[in-house]
């Protein structure tokens, strides 16, 4: 069995990578990791590389909805199952999508942000990267619960990545500006 995972310096994949070893191990599994570090193609090189091994399995977290394609499509060729985590692909053949609500996620945020600053000021919104169904998704449903707040304005959105040194630098960007805000959306666990 194999995961392939995005970017284990994310502390939320990084936590999944611990729970799929505990649980490779509470079965007697060998679970074999890779970390593609957001690189699309290291990603596809990786996932050729396990199929040359021949897992059983491929767990998936993929850096792009998009670009994941044609090596989950490879795996499909090799009658490998896949198993996609978090993010979506937009093609090929899935066993199994195991994922959180996003958008509900989004409306969330909107809600708490709205209710934290009585339902009108300005918003600074920081997602991740573009190209993720994580991030999309999460997007859009904070900006669709957020339209039902006609005070509350989105006066800049950012791209960071899902990386906390970028939204750093964004944020201390945006402050040398003078960009006035009173909230910030930051997606960055993912």
């Amino acid at each position: 069995m194999a995961l392939s995972i995005s970017n284990l310096r994310n502390p939320f994949f990084s936590s999944l990578r611990v729970g799929a070893q505990e649980a490779a191990d509470l079965f007697g599994i060998k679970l074999l990791v890779v970390d593609a570090e957001n690189r699309d193609a290291q990603q596809l090189t990786d996932i050729a590389n396990l199929i040359k091994q021949k897992v059983d399995v491929i767990i998936i977290n993929p850096t792009n909805t998009e670009s994941i394609t044609p090596g989950i499509e490879l795996a499909n060729k090799e009658n490998i199952p896949v198993i996609t985590v978090d993010r979506k692909s937009s093609a090929g053949k899935i066993l199994c999508h195991i994922e959180s609500d996003n958008i509900e996620g989004g409306r969330m945020a909107a809600r708490i942000l709205a209710k934290s600053i009585n339902s009108k000021g300005r918003v600074i919104e920081i997602e991740g990267i573009p190209g993720t169904s994580a991030a999309h998704e999460r997007g859009l449903g904070f900006n669709e619960e957020l339209g039902k707040y006609p005070n509350i304005v989105v006066v800049s959105r950012e791209v960071a990545n899902f990386d906390r040194k970028e939204a750093r630098a964004i944020m201390r960007h945006l402050l040398q500006n003078n960009i006035q805000f009173e909230a910030v959306l930051l997606i960055m666990i993912t």
